[in-house]
């Protein structure tokens, strides 16, 4: 079944959801989209009609507008994180299957009480956690059973992520990344989300986080730790904007000393064992986020289908994320 979907917020990611819609246009037809900028609407919405080469797709300033008008059974909420909220709540309320960017919430309570909209309106409401779907951590989910007895790695002991995006140069934020809300909101979920895919993140708990403000209160850096009340790995979660480069990875370390590197950013695993390197993938010729967001809607799909959600990790992420921080 093909699905009519709706982009809401055509910001600094939206180029990237028009490149992943050309590769899962079988699936998903582009056939609305909606911003409050008039300028930003109608160069997304030439940008869109080109790359995907259509002239049917509808443009909107209001999100009630295009709620109204039934273009779509998709409503993907593109917004800066503190509208997700407000504008997810619209489009359950009218009767739309719902997906919404990392964070959905700031405010725990929130993410529960979508869920209840969603329920009884018979919808869906679906959280992009975009890099779980990185090509190269789907290849060691998929592979990793046979990877660790081949090697011998023993068991898996720690997680470190480290997100690193160019944001902040000589003490001084992009702009327009003010929106974001920080590095923390921003980059920290999508290291959750990766470490959820992983290994379950339900059994964890903060053990410490710490993070660096700017002049203006925005979060540049920070880190998290986590532990399980279970024989699970310590996971450790390190963002940065101000070392000007941007990298993303995960490095797994066993009992036998060996880690795994998963390089979201070059989209490469490899395995460090003693003074041998190993590679066992490389997608680095595809491009890093249209491949994500490929991924990420190709299985939602799938999930949409079936009437089902990604709510169990979205719950335990969002936990995580949020917990003693920016609770009302």
């Amino acid at each position: 079944m093909k699905h009519n979907i709706a982009i809401i917020g055509l910001g600094v990611i939206y180029r990237q959801h028009i490149q992943a819609l050309q590769h899962v246009s079988n699936i998903f037809q582009l056939t609305a989209i909606c911003d409050i900028n008039d300028t930003q609407l109608a160069e997304g919405h030439k940008l869109a009609e080109t790359q995907l080469q259509t002239d049917n797709i509808a443009a909107y300033t209001d999100i009630r507008q295009c709620l109204q008008s039934r273009k779509a059974d998709i409503m993907f909420i593109a917004t800066p994180p503190h509208t997700h909220y407000q504008l997810a709540q619209q489009a359950l309320s009218a009767g739309y299957n719902t997906i919404i960017e990392k964070p959905a919430v700031l405010h725990t309570p929130q993410l529960q009480q979508l869920y209840n909209i969603a329920e009884e309106h018979n919808v869906t409401l679906h959280i992009a956690f975009h890099a779980a779907y990185a090509a190269d951590l789907l290849w060691y989910n998929t592979h990793r059973q046979e990877t660790e007895q081949n090697y011998n790695l023993g068991k898996l002991r720690q997680i470190t992520c480290q997100f690193y995006d160019p944001y902040v140069n000589n003490g001084i934020l992009d702009k327009g990344r003010e929106t974001l809300g920080g590095s923390y909101i921003d980059s920290t979920v999508n290291e959750l989300s990766v470490v959820d895919t992983i290994t379950p993140l339900d059994t964890y708990t903060v053990s410490q986080r710490h993070e660096t403000q700017n002049n203006d209160g925005i979060t540049i850096s920070s880190q998290l730790q986590l532990h399980s009340t279970t024989d699970k790995p310590n996971v450790s979660l390190i963002t940065d904007w101000t070392k000007g480069i941007n990298k993303k990875t995960t490095t797994l370390t066993y009992d036998n000393g060996a880690t795994i590197l998963l390089d979201h950013s070059r989209q490469t695993v490899t395995l460090h064992d003693n003074t041998t390197v190993h590679l066992l993938y490389d997608n680095h010729d595809a491009p890093r986020l249209p491949t994500q967001y490929a991924n990420l809607l190709t299985d939602y799909h799938q999930q949409l289908n079936s009437h089902q959600d990604n709510r169990r990790q979205a719950i335990a992420v969002h936990r995580l994320l949020l917990e003693n921080k920016h609770q009302k």
